[in-house]
């Protein structure tokens, strides 16, 4: 079993998002919260942002040409994983990505229905997404404990449209789309 870096138990742990291409501390701050609630895992964004930008409006829509927090978390293998996406309106995007190479040359499987739930509002300092994923529907799509690996992510976008972007464990490339940088994930038993 790998030793987890993100380890998802009863007890709150918070992390906070770095800058993705130099993994320095991210001009406007991200707090992620993670916890298991009832065999489903729990996310609390708190977003830094003082102009948001949000694109789409409902399910599926191309949520990430604007402001988005994301996790991934891979289906049985490195190559291919799970993308999760809620925009500042609280649009949610969701795909299966098959990543060969994993070099970011990937294709997209997007889901009828949103394998979650969240609920996202505007804050006086930026935005919250709470999400709720039940460990049912990631065993249902393929997550297995034995290949776990995941990484949280932010893209935001300023009002002239330069677009930065914030992760657990920087990629240090332009893209997301690289599994190498995924971290091992765990859930605790109960």
């Amino acid at each position: 079993m790998l030793k987890p870096e993100i380890f998802i138990e009863k007890d709150v742990n918070v992390v906070k998002l770095r800058e993705n291409l130099t993994g320095h501390e991210a001009p406007k701050a991200t707090e992620v919260k993670m916890w298991l609630e009832d065999d489903v895992v729990k996310f609390l964004f708190e977003c830094t942002d003082n102009v948001i930008i949000s694109k789409g409006k409902k399910f599926n829509d191309k949520l990430y040409e604007g402001d988005v927090v994301e996790f991934f978390l891979t289906l049985g293998s490195r190559e291919k994983y799970l993308e999760l996406e809620v925009n500042p309106d609280g649009a949610e995007y969701a795909v299966i990505v098959v990543n060969e190479g994993g070099m970011g040359n990937f294709k997209l499987y997007p889901f009828d229905s949103s394998p979650f739930t969240s609920l996202t509002e505007r804050t006086s300092g930026g935005w919250r997404s709470e999400w709720s994923i039940p460990l049912d529907n990631l065993a249902a799509i393929g997550w297995t404990k034995e290949c776990s690996y995941c990484n949280i992510y932010r893209q935001d976008y300023s009002g002239d449209g330069t677009l930065a972007l914030y992760a657990f464990n920087p990629t240090y490339a332009e893209t997301f789309h690289l599994p190498a940088s995924f971290v091992p994930f765990g859930v605790e038993e109960n």
